[in-house]
């Protein structure tokens, strides 16, 4: 087995204040304010000592005094759920989401992969603040035949550092969707926000074929104030044949919810399995790159747009382009 050594930047600065002194006298305008809530979802609470449209300073239960910069740090402050100073308090969250979308992808040579047409829906409950359940559905059209998939999963915070996710898919009757599919992933919260995450996962794939693909991936994530910035690495042992390859995901998002998300995403690595269809099989190993523009819009409070453009390539196969656009109602 290849050892593959990679390396991924990690881009955090955390500036600590320390204003004042622990006997520094709060503003009394400001006593009706219990705390902040920060856009990485953590909440302060303590005695506003200032507040100016740039800054805010606060006292903490503990004693000790920071400082957060309003228009970067700081989503809203607590206050008998009121606004204050035009800052507001968290939006009420909708613990249910039902999302639908279409897609359209058009393959060169056209001539011999035709076009890929699809449509998704999904619906998203968080049943407690722990839990949150999905179901996902869709149907497919290409050359090979039309096909049908579902997917049931969810994601669990088991403690203050560690949330899993997991979902179960399986397809029809087809040579490209899967007969059974399950992925498992372990995350890890670090730092004093919870806002390094470390991800180990595993995905099994069988298709109707007969092939057979485990996947073990990992990598890290880093939440920093409206950014997301992501590194994932894929090892595939494909069956028949144990022909091994690896990939990378290099994933860069911006936005908060409520607002907008925008993520661009590059997968870059080999696609590798045995040609069993061949008179003798024959192992096949080609480069493949993905490049996927995602943006998610809210219009209103609790609902909105999301959209994708993408390009694939394939070495010595195919290249693909695609579009998908749907919409989504939170309730």
């Amino acid at each position: 087995m290849r050892k593959i050594t990679f390396g991924f930047m990690v881009v955090l600065v955390v500036l600590s204040f320390f204003i004042g002194s622990a006997m520094a006298d709060a503003d009394p305008q400001y006593k009706a304010v219990k705390g902040i809530v920060l856009k990485n979802g953590d909440v302060i609470e303590g005695q506003i000592i200032s507040m100016t449209p740039d800054r805010v300073r606060i006292r903490t239960k503990e004693g000790k005094i920071s400082s957060y910069n309003f228009s970067e740090e700081v989503q809203g402050v607590i206050k008998d759920d009121q606004r204050y100073k035009g800052i507001a308090a968290p939006t009420e969250e909708k613990p249910h989401r039902i999302e639908a979308s279409v897609s359209y992808e058009y393959l060169s040579p056209h001539e011999t992969y035709g076009d890929w047409n699809a449509a998704n829906i999904a619906f998203y409950s968080k049943v407690s603040p722990t839990f949150t359940y999905f179901i996902e559905g869709s149907i497919a059209n290409r050359l090979e035949g039309n096909g049908a998939a579902g997917t049931v999963g969810a994601y669990k915070d088991w403690t203050s550092f560690l949330y899993t996710y997991t979902a179960v898919s399986a397809g029809t009757y087809t040579p490209y969707l899967p007969k059974f599919r399950i992925d498992h992933d372990f995350n890890f919260k670090l730092g004093a926000n919870k806002n390094y995450v470390l991800t180990a996962g595993i995905t099994y794939i069988d298709y109707f074929t007969d092939h057979r693909d485990f996947i073990v991936s990992g990598g890290p994530t880093v939440y920093w104030n409206r950014w997301v910035l992501q590194y994932r690495l894929f090892h595939n042992e494909s069956n028949p044949g144990s022909v091994e390859s690896y990939s990378h995901l290099i994933s860069v998002g911006y936005g908060e919810d409520g607002w907008q998300w925008t993520y661009l995403n590059v997968s870059f690595g080999k696609q590798a399995y045995l040609a069993t269809s061949l008179d003798t099989p024959e192992a096949v190993n080609n480069d493949s790159l993905n490049i996927a523009l995602q943006h998610r819009h809210w219009l209103g409070k609790h609902y909105g747009i999301f959209g994708e453009a993408s390009y694939f390539k394939l070495e010595e196969g195919y290249e693909k382009y695609g579009i998908n656009c749907g919409i989504f109602y939170e309730f």
